[in-house]
C-alpha cells in the first residue's frame, strides 16, 4: 500500500462521471501495481462532487479493484453531520478507508477539530488524517497531530505541508502510517520516516512513482536522483496550474480521459498546456 493514487474524476463533456474512463484508469493503476485508490479525494474534484457522486465512484472502483487494491474515500467536509453520514454510507458500501481533511473555512478551533474526528471515527471506519494547510487555512502543530492520532479507528495521517521539521516530530511521536502528500518532497518525506504516498502524479506515471517510493525506502539514493531529475520538469508543469488542472490534461493527452473539469475550475491556459503537451513527449509518454 506504498503508492496510494488520488485518482481523478473523469468527466464526459456534459460533465456528467465517464464511468468508462474511470473503469480504464482504475485498470491502468492495478495493471502497474499500485496498492491503493483514493476516491473523492481534491485530485477527484470532491468539492464539486455530490455525496450520491463520490459513493458511485466508491461502487465503481469496488467492484473493479475487488481485492487487488484497498479503496478509501474522502468523506471530511466542513460539516461534522454530513461527513459522519457519508462515511457512515461509505462503510456500508466496503469501503477501506475515508480520508477526513481538517475542516475548512469555517475555522473551528483545535477543540471543534478534535471533536469532529471523534465523530467520524465513531463510525468505526479506518481514517486518514488530512493536513492541508493551504486548502484549509488551518495550520496543526505536531502536538494537535499526535492528538488526533490518538484517536480510536485513526489509522494514518497525510501530510501535505511543506514543514519536514513538522513531519520529522509528528513521526516519533505515533504509530499511525504516514503519507506523503506533496509529490515533490515524496523522497524527503520518506527519509523522514513516512511510508509511501497519496499522490497526484501516480495518476500519470504509476509504475515510476512506485519505484522512486521503493528506492527512497531502499536508500537508492542515484535511483532517487535520476528518477526526480527525469521528472521534475513535468510535475512543475503539472502543477503550474491549481490541481487537479493540469494533471487531468495531461491524461488527456494519453487518451484515457478528456480533460473536462467542472466549475469553478476551467481547463489550463494554452501556455500551460503546450508546457505539458511538451515534457510528455520529451519523456515519450505521449
Amino acid at each position: 500500500m506504498e503508492s496510494v493514487v488520488a485518482i481523478v474524476t473523469p468527466f464526459l463533456d456534459s460533465k456528467e462521471i465517464d464511468k468508462q474512463a474511470f473503469i480504464n484508469l482504475l485498470s491502468l493503476q492495478l495493471d502497474n501495481g499500485t496498492g491503493g485508490i483514493l476516491v473523492a479525494g481534491t485530485t477527484g474534484e470532491s468539492p464539486t462532487l455530490t455525496s450520491e457522486e463520490k459513493l458511485r465512484l466508491l461502487q465503481i472502483a469496488k467492484q473493479r479493484c475487488e481485492t487487488r487494491a484497498p479503496v478509501y474515500i474522502g468523506t471530511g467536509t466542513n460539516c461534522t453531520k454530513n461527513s459522519v453520514d457519508l462515511t457512515n454510507k461509505a462503510r456500508d458500501l466496503g469501503a477501506d478507508g475515508a480520508l477526513v481533511v481538517v475542516p475548512y473555512y469555517n475555522k473551528p478551533s483545535f477543540e471543534g477539530i478534535y471533536r469532529h474526528f471523534a465523530e467520524i471515527a465513531k463510525v468505526g471506519l479506518p481514517l486518514i488524517v488530512y493536513h492541508h494547510p493551504g486548502r484549509t487555512g488551518i495550520t496543526l502543530s505536531p502536538h494537535e497531530v499526535t492528538r488526533l492520532c490518538e484517536i480510536e479507528n485513526v489509522f494514518a495521517y497525510k501530510e501535505s505541508s511543506s514543514d519536514l521539521d513538522s513531519l520529522e516530530s509528528i513521526i516519533s511521536k505515533v504509530n499511525q502510517k504516514i503519507f506523503s502528500g506533496e509529490d515533490f518532497l515524496l523522497s524527503s518525506m520518506i527519509s523522514k520516516g513516512a511510508v509511501g504516498s497519496i499522490s497526484v502524479m501516480a495518476n500519470l506515471i504509476p509504475s515510476d512513482w512506485i519505484n522512486l517510493i521503493k528506492a527512497s525506502k531502499g536508500g537508492r539514493v542515484k535511483e532517487v536522483e535520476r528518477l526526480e531529475k527525469q521528472y521534475r520538469n513535468l510535475l512543475e508543469a503539472v502543477f503550474s496550474t491549481v490541481n487537479p488542472v493540469g494533471i487531468k490534461y495531461a491524461l488527456s493527452l494519453t487518451g484515457l480521459i478528456k480533460s473536462n473539469v467542472r466549475l469553478p475550475l476551467v481547463e489550463p491556459d494554452q501556455s500551460i498546456k503546450e508546457r505539458i503537451r511538451s515534457e510528455m513527449e520529451n519523456l515519450k509518454i505521449i
